[in-house]
């Protein structure tokens, strides 16, 4: 039986640069640069708790803004204003290509698959504590558009999004002042509607500690919100345990890291 082209290029390439598993996969892993000029990566599976040494092409010179649902936001390494950016799969060596990043972010956060009609590429930017300015992109929508759409909100004393993550399709953003979160969704591919939650009763705990230490977490379908929880002696300050809130049930879902 003779081999596909496919096949033969398959054999041809560097195994370094061949995609991690086929495709279907959808366990997490952590991502780690290295090597000279960072050309190489190592994946680390979780579940089976082995490392993936990598050297893909379409990974080097690059920035991850985001990784989730089994795809990466990359921006590439320039000296001018104007960066390329662009979604990839490192399972199935997938690549999909977004307008130039020519601004400033504090977050960048992917909604679903960009296979998925649904998907949304959010960037997000707080330059005053009043307004905050988002920039978006429909992959499976839109098709190959040049340009990032653009749309300001205002929220009085929220002080801006301090972090966002997504959940079953939606953008969740937790306000700078922790009182309250965000819920943002593309109506199309010219449009978000940004509402509140309403749930002031879900994070007063959340405030005790640094505002900086509170970041934002899906996990199997759930939205988490982590606290991490310092312990200050001798003008010291040592992370001490983690505290995490569940939002589908509003309790305290537990406590990690005692010490």
């Amino acid at each position: 039986m003779e081999k596909s082209d496919n096949e033969m290029q398959q054999q041809q390439r560097n195994p370094m640069s061949l995609p991690l598993r086929p495709k279907g996969s959808d366990e997490p892993w952590l991502v780690f640069f290295h090597g000279k000029r960072e050309q190489n990566q190592t994946f680390y599976s979780i579940l089976e708790d082995q490392n993936h040494l990598r050297n893909m092409p379409c990974l080097r010179r690059k920035v991850v803004c985001a990784c989730s649902h089994g795809w990466m936001v990359l921006i590439a390494r320039s000296f001018d204003r104007c960066y390329g950016c662009c979604l990839v799969n490192p399972t199935t060596m997938e690549e999909i290509q977004l307008p130039p990043v020519d601004f400033h972010f504090n977050k960048c956060v992917l909604s679903s698959s960009p296979t998925k009609s649904s998907c949304t590429v959010l960037f997000i930017t707080s330059p005053r504590c009043d307004v905050i300015t988002f920039r978006f992109s429909c992959p499976k929508k839109s098709g190959n558009v040049d340009h990032w759409i653009k749309q300001e909100v205002k929220f009085e004393d929220s002080g801006g999004i301090t972090d966002a993550t997504s959940c079953d399709v939606k953008i969740y953003g937790l306000t700078r002042r922790f009182d309250d979160i965000l819920i943002i969704e593309a109506v199309d591919t010219t449009t978000l509607t940004v509402k509140k939650m309403g749930i002031e009763s879900w994070l007063p705990s959340l405030k005790e500690s640094l505002p900086i230490n509170v970041v934002l977490v899906e996990s199997c379908g759930e939205l988490y919100a982590i606290r991490r929880i310092y312990a200050e002696q001798w003008n010291n300050i040592s992370l001490r345990r983690f505290k995490t809130l569940k939002y589908s049930s509003c309790i305290l879902a537990e406590s990690l890291g005692r010490g």
